[in-house]
């Protein structure tokens, strides 16, 4: 099967274990899939099954708290905490109307500080943990920091996919903005009545001050004005919030 219909599952293995000629191949199967598809699955990435495992069960035990109680760690899109059913909606950030998610979500972002109290007040705030669910912060901080590992990597492959030296995009990257989503749906699909649905969802960005340019030819197709990431960041946010 080819084209967008397909997902290729690529395994990045070869990239932590094998020669240059092995990343080299890894890195251009890597460029073929997102030219056709558009998307990847990965295997081989570092973060084990029994961790994801952990990080759903401490999450199913979170939202299974009565709504008064998540509602004292109630946050707005983009904050640390609960975000309830019906806050955000996320058709917006593309010019799209549509109703309100039914998901609730717990968000996490990088809290490491940079020294400047403006910005780490805006971008780098401690995240909050719940104190009826202590076994969220291990597991998240295990997480986190393997996710991060991987998105380093991943960022390495495409650099040397765009036929660029593996560290290109690393200068973007010394205090990115990522963060971590835990969205949970209760109501399920009519034909799984007694199904939870909960996503674990990894936003790995730049830093809040990086100036984001599009690639000049023969790399870049498309010249796009270059835009500040932090302003992009909080634009989309701004747009996706409910009420």
């Amino acid at each position: 099967m080819t084209g967008s219909s397909y997902v290729p599952v690529i395994d990045l293995t070869p990239w932590s274990t094998g020669d240059d000629p092995a990343r080299r191949e890894l890195a251009s199967r890597v460029d073929h899939a997102l030219r056709t598809s558009g998307f990847l699955l990965v295997t081989g990435h570092g973060v084990p099954g029994r961790l994801r495992e952990r990080v759903r069960a401490s999450a199913y035990e979170f939202f299974a708290l009565p709504r008064e109680v998540k509602a004292r760690y109630a946050v707005g899109v983009g904050g640390r905490g609960w975000i309830p059913p019906e806050a955000e909606a996320n058709g917006y950030a593309e010019g799209t109307e549509t109703p309100p998610d039914l998901k609730e979500s717990y968000s996490l972002a990088s809290d490491q500080p940079t020294g400047d109290p403006e910005v780490d007040r805006r971008w780098y705030r401690p995240n909050v943990w719940p104190v009826e669910t202590p076994s969220l912060r291990p597991v998240l901080t295990d997480y986190l920091t393997r996710m991060r590992t991987l998105a380093d990597e991943l960022m390495a492959i495409c650099a040397v996919a765009l036929g660029l030296p593996a560290d290109h995009f690393a200068g973007y990257l010394t205090h990115p903005t990522f963060g971590l989503n835990l969205n949970w749906v209760l109501a399920p699909p009519q034909d799984a009545p007694d199904e939870q649905l909960l996503s674990l969802i990894y936003f790995y960005e730049a830093n809040h001050d990086a100036v984001i340019e599009s690639m000049p030819p023969p790399i870049g197709a498309t010249s796009y004005p270059p835009v500040v990431w932090g302003d992009y960041l909080r634009e989309k946010l701004a747009a996706i919030s409910v009420g």
